[in-house]
């Protein structure tokens, strides 16, 4: 009997010429949803998150209502440290330098930033301010440690 002969009632013949699919486990049916792959993808970075970010600030978000110095048991204070906190001087003189300093400072120097985009001089030569010290130290700092001109060569050549 060849294949001609064995048609099923439509014409079609009656055998399969590719295989069956397979049913789909529910493991591969969850792997293949939308989001699953990038919530697994996501998962790491979330776990960094939560461990170095999230439930430290939460921690200590609630041991502002305690006091404990680490050696004793904790003592619950409640709003105490706030309300001390607000009584001292200290405190207030910062907090306002703090509200100057966010509120004008920074503005004023983005605006003259902006205001100075056409002139790169200007630009150029506030920025050597502040990168030129640091470049300097360690540049100092490199000679001085070098092992052909530093100090070591001056010990290394004086026998000490």
């Amino acid at each position: 009997m060849n294949a001609e002969s064995r048609l099923a009632d439509n014409g079609t013949p009656a055998y399969r010429s590719e295989p069956r699919p397979q049913a789909a486990s529910p493991v591969k049916r969850w792997l293949h949803k939308d989001g699953t792959w990038a919530f697994l993808l996501l998962l790491p970075n979330i776990l960094g998150f939560l461990a170095f970010t999230l439930i430290p600030v939460i921690a200590s978000f609630l041991l502002s209502f305690t006091s404990w110095d680490m050696l004793s048991p904790i003592e619950w204070v409640g709003l105490d440290n706030y309300v001390n906190l607000i009584k001292d001087e200290t405190f207030i003189k910062v907090f306002w330098n703090t509200i100057y300093y966010a509120g004008v400072s920074v503005p004023v120097g983005i605006v003259l930033s902006l205001l100075c985009w056409p002139w790169r001089w200007i630009r150029t030569s506030a920025s050597r301010n502040f990168t030129g010290p640091p470049i300097f130290s360690l540049s100092s700092l490199r000679w001085w440690l070098s092992p052909w001109c530093g100090s070591s060569s001056i010990t290394r050549n004086t026998g000490r």
